[in-house]
């Protein structure tokens, strides 16, 4: 899927607020966790398991959306692409480069 670097801006944005609210609720689960009371045990220990597993999804969805803007982008390197050697340096560059990436010169 491609987007343009607005629309990338925006996932990157909305995915990054995901992780926060989910790890949030990741770590307020386990900090409440500590402070539950023997008669209320069974109550609060599902209540906090629920609040953990529904932070772990929604960080995880950040985390894919993140991720999927990255694909395609310089920070995602596709595997089995074709490289070609430079002649002078030995460089491996990308078979679409005109020039050397290392030492400059014309390929």
């Amino acid at each position: 899927m491609r987007f343009n670097s607005k629309y990338k801006t925006i996932v990157r944005l909305i995915g990054a607020s995901l992780i926060i609210i989910g790890m949030t609720l990741v770590i307020t689960s386990h900090l409440e966790s500590l402070n539950i009371r023997p008669e209320n045990l069974y109550d609060k220990a599902q209540e906090l398991m629920i609040q953990f597993l529904v932070g772990s999804i929604i960080a995880a969805v950040g985390t894919a959306l993140i991720g999927f803007t990255l694909t395609g982008s310089k920070y995602h390197e596709t595997k089995g692409s074709i490289k070609i050697r430079c002649p002078h340096c030995g460089y491996l560059e990308s078979e679409d480069a005109l020039f050397c990436s290392r030492c400059g010169r014309r390929l």
